[in-house]
């Protein structure tokens, strides 16, 4: 789980999209779209925007959050670091305003239970993780697991400290030329600046594989470790996965190169993309002829984008909106087929399902 400094309106911005676990896309993105995103928190995907605002699935924005540059989230608490360098936590059930936990901080992280935080002379703190090790300086990212906690040394090395009954903390012997670390359930991920991605931990009883980085996992820029999976995003804007699949966590959106970012749940998946994300798939129907019949697509994105529909593979003149009206009140035989539409904005395109009306 892990969370660095940004600078939001230096960013290319996204909208969310999931999958894996018992992830509705269409509550997602309720009842405010997660959209101009810059940049995804672990675990419960706390969304900052280009405009330094924090949104969670599922509830308001949080009024107090304004001017921020990283977010991180918890098991039941969220933190969030502002431009000028304070530390923010709340709880998610919280309805008062967020804690101010500490001050002159460039980078955050969040873990189970467990709060990190970067100081300006690259020292870290913890607020519930345990003790930091007494002579670790020099820091220049952090990360959080569940139970364990990362930071990367300006030389390129890997500290770990907390619960190691899986060996989540045996860093591996000369590791060196790291960037990023990121912290799952009982694993570590470590991304080097060659772009490749090495894994530890997971010991026995708790091996799905996340530790072990497919070949095709190179020119790497991000990880993000989730329960038992780990994640990948390449420099072409596709993702690549590994562990356990047991929810669908690892269901990457084939063909799929638009994405920008990656965050990882305990049985879910998280990313930003550029293109539109279609939360309602269009639904089939059977009906009798002269039936007024409505097809209908939604999607969430950053504007512009256009619709364009199909009917058994065959551009439909003028059928442009999100809604296709099928020869309203005289639907006929030959109207029957599938139907599908097509999402296009500057960045590329999205089909939807077909849906057949017979």
């Amino acid at each position: 789980m892990h969370s660095a400094v940004c600078n939001p309106a230096a960013q290319p911005v996204g909208t969310v999209a999931g999958w894996g676990g018992y992830l509705d896309i269409r509550e997602l993105h309720s009842p405010t779209p997660l959209t101009n995103g810059v940049k995804l928190a672990q675990r419960n995907c706390l969304v900052l925007t280009e405009t330094g605002e924090v949104l969670s699935p599922g509830s308001p924005s949080r009024s107090e959050l304004t001017n921020i540059v990283a977010v991180a989230s918890g098991d039941e608490r969220g933190v969030a670091l502002t431009r000028n360098g304070v530390m923010l936590s709340w709880a998610y059930d919280q309805q008062g305003p967020a804690q101010i936990l500490a001050s002159n901080i460039i980078a955050i992280a969040a873990g189970g239970n467990h709060s990190l935080a970067l100081t300006e002379d690259h020292r870290v703190l913890s607020w519930g993780g345990g003790n930091v090790p007494a002579n670790l300086t020099n820091v220049e990212a952090i990360a959080a697991g569940q139970l364990h906690s990362l930071a990367v040394k300006r030389d390129g090395t890997v500290v770990a400290w907390g619960d190691n009954k899986f060996d989540q903390c045996s860093v591996p012997l000369g590791l060196t030329g790291v960037v990023m670390v990121a912290g799952g359930h009982t694993h570590s991920l470590a991304l080097k600046s060659d772009g490749t991605v090495v894994g530890w931990g997971a010991g026995s009883g708790n091996d799905s594989g996340q530790t072990r980085t497919p070949p095709d996992a190179t020119n790497v820029v991000a990880i993000a470790a989730g329960g038992f999976h780990s994640l990948a995003l390449r420099a072409s804007g596709t993702i690549a996965g590994w562990g356990w699949n047991g929810f669908g966590q690892l269901e990457i959106p084939p063909s799929d190169s638009s994405f920008i970012g990656i965050a990882a749940g305990e049985i879910t998946s998280f990313a930003l993309t550029r293109l539109p994300v279609v939360t309602a798939q269009p639904l089939g129907q059977s009906v009798r002829a002269g039936t007024n019949v409505t097809i209908v697509v939604e999607a969430v994105g950053t504007y512009p984008w256009e619709y364009q529909w199909f009917h058994n593979g065959t551009n439909l003149a003028g059928a442009t909106s999100p809604s296709l009206h099928v020869h309203l009140a005289d639907v006929q035989v030959e109207d029957s087929g599938h139907y599908s539409a097509i999402l296009r904005n500057s960045y590329g395109s999205r089909i939807t399902s077909s849906a057949s009306l017979d």
